[in-house]
Order: structure tokens, then C-alpha cells, then sequence
């Protein structure tokens, strides 16, 4: 599969299957655009068309971390709730059967 047409995607393929995906826009944090946002919704399609795919981790590219992560993830500085900090991971196969 060619995915060389994303200008704010970089996908590199492991020899596993494994996908990954890094956005690509530290100068503005990653911020999304027009063509950012097409990006994203276009690569799942291409990813969907990939038989050499088995998984895909995404992440992304920053020179800076943001301000209210420097504070402690809340505006007062105060820790948010632990609810809040933990990160959501979905897995999906590319079969369409949830691993």
C-alpha cells in the first residue's frame, strides 16, 4: 500500500504488520487543519484496502508538551481525577473482528 500522498502523517510499517502512525505538525501541536483532518479520516480507508496490515498504533510528534499538562493537567495545577489521566486504547483488527 502507498501512503505517500499525507503531508501531516507518518506511517511506517514494521515487518510484523504493525502500522504506525505519527502526526506530524509539532511546529503547531499537532493542531488539525483541512488537510489534517482529511488525512485522518482517509488513512483508515487505505488502511482498511492493506492485507499487509495486522495492527495500528497511533501517536503524534511534538517538540513542546502543553501547557496544562505542564500544570498537572488542570488549569489550577491542581492533578485531575484518575478517571480523567487514564487513556482509552481501542483495538481492532483489520479483519473487522474485535481482537
Amino acid at each position: 500500500m502507498e501512503y505517500s500522498e499525507y503531508q501531516h502523517l507518518v506511517i511506517e510499517r514494521n515487518d510484523d504488520g504493525i502500522l504506525l502512525i505519527t502526526i506530524n505538525r509539532p511546529e503547531v501541536l499537532n493542531a488539525t487543519n483541512k488537510r489534517l483532518h482529511w488525512e485522518l479520516s482517509r488513512v483508515w480507508l487505505d488502511i482498511a484496502d492493506d492485507p499487509e496490515t495486522r495492527v495500528v498504533v497511533g501517536t503524534s510528534r511534538s517538540s513542546k508538551t502543553p501547557p496544562r499538562a505542564e500544570a498537572g493537567g488542570s488549569k489550577s495545577g491542581r492533578p485531575l481525577p484518575r478517571r480523567s489521566r487514564s487513556r482509552c486504547t481501542t483495538t481492532r483488527s483489520t479483519s473487522g473482528a474485535d481482537m
